[in-house]
């Protein structure tokens, strides 16, 4: 289990994967109690960050279905992520590697 539960580094793991286009509109996102479990943190921890994605356009979030990139949502950017985002855990990149098959590195 990783030890990571800061919405703040979620959303910006998904904002920078959404931006460079390495997950693409309409792609299923994990569960909020599955990347809670991963993450080792609160479900609330997750749903707040899949709230806050949602306000901003970048996915899209209902009762009893699964979260999805916004189908409507185009990237700001389609270069790939860069390397040592700052604030960004290597933990959650490690957890985003497994569950999308991106590999990224970022300091914090």
């Amino acid at each position: 289990m990783l030890n990571m539960g800061s919405v703040q580094q979620i959303c910006d793991v998904l904002r920078l994967k959404i931006d460079a286009g390495e997950l693409n509109p309409g792609q299923k996102l994990p569960s909020t109690r599955a990347l809670a479990s991963d993450l080792g943190a609160s479900r609330s921890t997750v749903v707040s960050a899949y709230e806050q994605l949602a306000s901003e356009g970048y996915i899209e979030t209902a009762p009893g279905a699964p979260a999805r990139v916004a189908l409507n949502f185009v990237p700001a950017a389609k270069s790939p992520i860069p390397d040592n985002q700052p604030g960004c855990s290597a933990q959650v990149i490690g957890l985003w590697t497994t569950y999308c098959g991106i590999a990224v590195t970022c300091t914090a």
